[in-house]
C-alpha cells in the first residue's frame, strides 16, 4: 500500500471553524455565508429566551440544503435537532427557517455551525 502521508497536502493540519450568529429572534434569518469547500460537522442553537408557540422548531439551511432539522426553540438551553454532516462545494448562505411548527418569533437564540474548510490548511505538518 502506498504511503500518502507526505503526498500533496495530506500531511497538513486543518482546523475546525465555527460560525456563530449574534442574538436573533426565533424567526427566519440569513445568518452568514459558509466558505466554499466546507464540510459542516455540527450545528447547535443556543436558545436564550424560549419561543411561546408550543412545539415550535427551526431548520438550519445552507444554500437550500437542510443541515439541522427540527431544532426545538421552546425551552432555553442548547438544542441540536437532527444534524446531517454535509459537504458544500460552493459554500452558501447559512439561514434559519421555520420548522414543522413555526415559532412565534418572540424568543431569542444564537446559531453555532462547526465546519472544516477542506482546502484551508494551518501550515503545520502532522506528526505521522
Amino acid at each position: 500500500m502506498a504511503d500518502l502521508t507526505r503526498v500533496g497536502q495530506n500531511n497538513y493540519k486543518r482546523e475546525i471553524s465555527v460560525g456563530v450568529s449574534d442574538s436573533m429572534a426565533t424567526t427566519a434569518n440569513t445568518v452568514f455565508n459558509l466558505p466554499a469547500n466546507s464540510l459542516v460537522t455540527s450545528v447547535y442553537v443556543y436558545v436564550s429566551a424560549a419561543d411561546s408557540t408550543a412545539s415550535s422548531t427551526l431548520d438550519v439551511i445552507v444554500g437550500g440544503t437542510v443541515v439541522a432539522n427540527e431544532v426545538a426553540v421552546t425551552a432555553t438551553g442548547v438544542a441540536t435537532g437532527t444534524v446531517t454532516p454535509t459537504y458544500f462545494t460552493d459554500g452558501g448562505a447559512v439561514a434559519v427557517a421555520a420548522g414543522t411548527t413555526a415559532p412565534a418569533g418572540d424568543g431569542a437564540c444564537r446559531l453555532v455551525v462547526e465546519y472544516v474548510e477542506l482546502d484551508l490548511v494551518t501550515g503545520d505538518l502532522t506528526d505521522i
